[in-house]
């Protein structure tokens, strides 16, 4: 019996993903936040709670709410915690908004000096802000061919490498969306060079929806390096060209596809790379090579 595969548009799976999130987390903080009622012995439904009486509940909330081991919370977490009462309060048909009635200002106030106090404690400063990817880190990808040709998966890591620093395109969901035609061969006239370059307003016409005289004049482009194949975008962009199933070569067909585990299958699936997955691959990367930094991007 040959398998049956259904259609899927990836743009509506990914918006019901983060409605699934959004609503996980708007679950999550109003347990917190009735737990707080609990404790104030207050039976009432959030919905059914007067503004004014609303208002002095969260400030006291924010004021004195901690995590379980009784550290304080980021100021982004708190600032979310409003967040999430708020739709509670929207998708429950209130009249009351968080976020404009002037009844609420008390509310800002406190939530401005809280995430003050918390500064100084050393909460949101960035702990974990990321480290800018340096040579030594790409030569360590390089050793360990976890970047190169030598394999479908260190393909692929090359090609996202090159979209993020030859294209500036930004990590997981504008490379996720990256089609096959959007990446084209060129061959600089005046130095007779190839390239491979992004084509910045094709997929802006065909994705976003915006103005395509928005962008860019001059559109990227990524040099060929014949000294070193394993680090030229045009081999690289030729050997995927190759590489890829026959199918999956129109120009709408997704740029980044899964790679197989053994190459007797071939190179690569017939399928694009999970959202998930490409988020991931710098991840990958990383652990291959035996980086431990907390956090690399490739943007400077």
């Amino acid at each position: 019996m040959k398998r049956q595969f259904r259609e899927v548009n990836i743009d509506n799976f990914l918006n019901e993903n983060e409605k699934m999130n959004t609503k996980k987390k708007t679950v999550s903080d109003m347990k917190l936040f009735n737990q707080f009622l609990l404790h104030k012995q207050d039976s009432r439904n959030v919905e059914n709670i007067p503004a004014h009486d609303l208002n002095n509940l969260i400030c006291e909330f924010l004021l004195g709410v901690t995590k379980k081991d009784g550290s304080e919370y980021e100021p982004t977490t708190l600032r979310g915690i409003i967040g999430s009462i708020d739709r509670y309060l929207k998708h429950n048909n209130s009249t009351i908004s968080l976020m404009n009635d002037k009844e609420f200002a008390k509310v800002w106030e406190v939530m401005k000096s809280k995430q003050k106090a918390l500064k100084k404690q050393g909460y949101g400063n960035k702990p974990r802000e990321a480290v800018v990817l340096t040579k030594e880190h790409i030569e360590a990808m390089y050793s360990a061919q976890t970047l190169g040709d030598s394999s479908p998966r260190a393909l692929i890591h090359s090609l996202w490498m090159i979209c993020t620093t030859h294209f500036g395109m930004r990590t997981g969901n504008e490379i996720h969306k990256l089609c096959w035609g959007d990446v084209t061969l060129g061959v600089d006239f005046e130095s007779g060079e190839e390239y491979i370059t992004r084509d910045t307003e094709r997929q802006t016409k065909t994705r976003t929806g915006e103005n395509p005289r928005n962008t860019r004049s001059v559109k990227p482009r990524a040099y060929a390096v014949p000294e070193e194949p394993n680090r030229d975008p045009v081999h690289l962009y030729k050997l995927y060209a190759d590489k890829r199933p026959v199918e999956m070569r129109g120009d709408d067909s997704p740029f980044f596809l899964t790679p197989c585990n053994s190459t007797q299958l071939g190179w690569f699936r017939r399928s694009a790379i999970g959202i998930n997955k490409m988020y991931g691959i710098m991840a990958e990367m990383k652990a291959d090579a035996g980086i431990t930094k907390p956090r690399i991007t490739p943007y400077r």
